[in-house]
């Protein structure tokens, strides 16, 4: 089989997206990270955003068949990292989430989210009980790890992702019923039983942000606050004061989004927001047109990652969500998230680009 193509168009639909999500992303980052004079964020974030769209870019001369045909190896070989993580991994505020390489650290559960998203498509496309069954099993295993990691924000992302995957892979409704039901029955005793006690008071303080101002919803109300006082047109760029004089925390990271609503208001928050609709109303237009299940499933599973990042992050800096640790796309400060974001956008770009 072929793996490299000697001629490939341009999504340049797409690819005017990415480009000013991607300038955007550096321009709000640039602000975020000024107040705390570390700038060498910023520069690294350059350097990964670069290599990330050259991904997005290349990508779409190999043979789409051929990059499949590696995803199950891909999911077997991220499991392995994530299980690593609690041998070698670097524990950071409790968390076990990365490695560290002399060049940076590596977060293996972004990977795992792509891989398990090929590897479902490759599953998913053959319909019954068997595949669905071993769908849920090959999406519980990088969830599940994740979760003692732990990372619950995550763990949730898998999950949706598959939920997706299978309902518009048009599996038997009594078997997607059957999941409802139980997961109305488990989702209680997790919440009681299962999860730490700083996710418990996460989501409490979420729903009573007053009654935990102090420590838990610190950072939701802070957030809230720096949000509505951006106002219509915002405080200016690189003017934002809950920004500048450190009121504001992990502001390059969780809540970039309210140094955006700070500094340029409703109105480049409404234009952020206009944009993500713009790419999932693009990449939805691609899914309408591929005729092949593998594709359909593979660009609805990055399609429902990508939305409840963007979703996830917002919601919680406008504290209409729990906070987790879901980066928001193109925005937020890191290397793992951003070159992943790349590559599975370039899936779906090596998809459309074979339509024309």
């Amino acid at each position: 089989m072929e793996i490299l193509l000697r001629k490939a168009k341009i999504d340049y639909e797409l690819t005017v997206l990415v480009v000013i999500l991607t300038i955007f992303g550096l321009f709000i980052l640039k602000s975020a990270v000024y107040s705390e004079n570390i700038e060498v964020l910023f520069k690294k974030q350059i350097i990964w955003d670069l290599v990330g769209f050259s991904l997005f870019i290349l990508i779409v001369f190999f043979n789409f068949n051929s990059l499949i045909s590696y995803f199950p190896a891909l999911y077997v070989f991220s499991v392995i990292m994530l299980i690593g993580l609690f041998f070698f991994g670097e524990r950071i505020s409790g968390a076990i989430r990365w490695y560290n390489f002399p060049v940076g650290s590596f977060q293996p559960s972004e990977f795992a989210k792509i891989s398990t998203i090929g590897f479902l498509g490759i599953i998913l496309k053959n319909k019954g009980l068997k595949n669905f069954i071993l769908s849920m099993i090959v999406m519980v295993i990088p969830a599940a790890l994740v979760i003692l990691e732990p990372d619950l924000g995550t763990a949730i992302v898998f999950f949706i992702i598959w939920f997706v995957m299978i309902w518009v892979g048009n599996f038997n409704k009594k078997y997607i019923m059957g999941v409802i039901l139980i997961l109305s029955v488990m989702i209680p005793l997790f919440f009681f039983f299962g999860l730490k006690d700083y996710q418990r008071a996460r989501i409490l303080s979420f729903l009573n942000p007053n009654a935990y101002k102090y420590n838990e919803a610190y950072h939701l109300i802070q957030s809230i606050r720096t949000v509505g006082s951006g106002g219509l047109s915002g405080r200016g760029y690189m003017r934002g004061p809950s920004n500048l004089y450190g009121y504001l925390p992990a502001d390059h990271t969780d809540f970039i989004f309210a140094v955006l609503a700070e500094e340029l208001g409703f109105l480049g928050t409404t234009s952020l927001i206009i944009l993500y609709l713009l790419l999932y109303f693009k990449i939805y237009r691609i899914f309408k047109k591929t005729v092949f299940e593998e594709q359909k499933l593979i660009i609805s599973g990055i399609f429902a990652m990508i939305a409840m990042h963007s979703i996830q992050n917002i919601g919680m800096n406008l504290g209409l969500l729990p906070i987790t640790g879901l980066p928001l796309p193109f925005f937020t400060y890191g290397g793992s998230s951003t070159i992943f974001f790349f590559l599975s956008l370039g899936l779906i770009h090596n998809i459309s680009v074979k339509l024309q």
